[in-house]
């Protein structure tokens, strides 16, 4: 076990900066915010304001060399697949480790920027949702995965479903659905656990995963081949699956529609931002976009690539009005929680922040 350095955090990087410039890591989010958007004049470079590290105060132990301490809390960096989670006054994410010691599971309280190990030894910890807030869940493991949850109060994890190699979840009240690599989607009845129910079978790989249409059905993308693709959604009453569209090209991140009535999606497909009601459309460019989110007046997603960033457009705006809220190296998923945003990335270890 070895003592690693303690980073603190200074302040509140103005809400969030591209790694948290109000957190504590020295890594350079490496791109010029130019290659973006050269008027954007509000532009947070990815860890500006980020505290260097201390010898002094409080210390922690690592495994290994690849981890480093965050007050007492020794955390691993992120990987593919690590996302995040908003619940309460705390950001949580999985880091998608591929190895046991090193996969786990934290949380952020974005006030006081503390940094907490939630769950250890979960290897490929990948998918992350919330029910009311009451509760985090998440996804680990290869062939012999299953789905975690514990409570935002505080508690010790519990196992709520075995599953094999699952990627993305979402919950809706006491139901939850999970992603497979293999195309499967099952469901799980948090008030009666049983053995999952398959839901969904055979149209493509789950990418990303959301409750949509008030709490009524479930929606996700999914890739069939390199070059089509999926959106498909559950009832949330129980019933069968349908694909919703299905699109020619790589897909991404989504927003799902806020009402059956009103079935208005936010896709990624490939280098671009569509929406998609009675047809297709174009909402703007988005190179090597991910994954996407959303407040009251924006849309944001992740472009991830070495020069990459955290973009936002303001909903309803002009397709060539996207700004550059941050510049980041490989964002992966993206989640809001006022005033900021918050993002994963390759190679963080602990998620990126910027105000909205």
């Amino acid at each position: 076990m070895m003592p690693k350095k303690v980073l603190y955090v200074l302040g509140v990087c103005g809400a969030f900066a591209a790694c948290n410039s109000d957190t504590f890591t020295g890594e350079d989010g490496g791109a010029d915010s130019s290659a973006f958007d050269s008027t954007a004049p509000d532009v947070v470079s990815s860890d500006a304001a980020d505290a260097a590290p201390v010898e002094s105060g409080p210390s922690c132990s690592c495994d290994s060399d690849a981890g480093a301490c965050y007050g007492t809390t020794c955390v691993y960096p992120m990987t593919t697949g690590a996302c995040l989670v908003t619940a309460g006054q705390y950001v949580y994410w999985t880091n998608g480790q591929p190895v046991a010691g090193g996969g786990a599971v934290y949380r952020m309280n974005v006030v006081s920027k503390a940094v907490e190990l939630v769950a250890n030894g979960q290897q490929l910890a990948r998918g992350i949702a919330t029910d009311d807030g009451t509760n985090v869940f998440w996804t680990f493991g290869g062939t012999s995965g299953g789905v975690m949850r514990i409570p935002v109060s505080g508690g010790t994890p519990s196992k709520v479903a075995d599953l094999s190699d699952p990627l993305v979840l979402a919950v809706a009240g006491h139901r939850l659905y999970a992603g497979q690599s293999n195309a499967a989607v099952y469901f799980v009845d948090l008030q009666n656990a049983g053995t999952p129910k398959l839901v969904d079978i055979g149209n493509g790989t789950p990418l990303f995963m959301r409750v949509g249409a008030a709490g009524a059905r479930v929606y996700w993308t999914a890739q069939v081949s390199p070059t089509a693709g999926n959106i498909v959604s559950v009832p949330t009453d129980g019933g069968l699956s349908r694909i919703e569209y299905s699109p020619t090209g790589r897909l991404a991140g989504l927003i799902p529609p806020t009402s059956e009535s009103v079935p208005m999606y936010l896709y990624v497909k490939d280098n671009e931002i569509d929406s998609l009601l009675n047809f297709p459309l174009k909402v703007t460019d988005a190179p090597n976009a991910l994954d996407l989110s959303k407040d009251t007046a924006s849309y944001y997603w992740s472009e991830q690539r070495d020069a990459g960033a955290i973009r936002k457009l303001l909903a309803g705006g002009p397709a060539d009005a996207s700004a550059t809220v941050a510049v980041e190296s490989n964002p992966l998923c993206v989640a809001t929680l006022a005033p900021s945003i918050y993002w994963t990335a390759l190679g963080r270890m602990i998620p990126g922040s910027a105000p909205l």
